[in-house]
């Protein structure tokens, strides 16, 4: 195959215990998300307004959740909590997977 080897040992060399019984991997998703997450990153270092900055952080908290699927509703909830109580920007930080806003 491509990778030169056998899927038994991409399974034990290569996956981690949480993703070795996964089928699927959405690989294109999780490259689109890294990749637009980096043009975010370029355009906050270039924001002059706090509003642009909110409406970035905003948009990287989107792709974290629909494009590398690493946020849960608690935190989606809690990100427009803060939005709702005024917040012009919220996203989820640390690891994902059930981080903080």
């Amino acid at each position: 195959g491509v990778l030169k080897m056998s899927p038994e040992a991409l399974v034990e060399q290569v996956l981690s215990p949480s993703t070795k019984d996964q089928q699927d991997f959405y690989l294109q998703m999780r490259a689109l998300h890294v990749y637009a997450e980096s043009s975010l990153v370029w355009k906050f270092k270039d924001a002059t307004t706090l509003e642009e900055c909110g409406s970035l952080m905003n948009a990287s908290h989107a792709s974290c959740r629909d494009m590398y699927e690493c946020s849960c509703p608690e935190l989606d909830e809690l990100t427009q909590l803060c939005r709702d109580l005024g917040a012009l920007g919220s996203r989820l930080t640390g690891a994902g997977w059930g981080g903080s806003a």
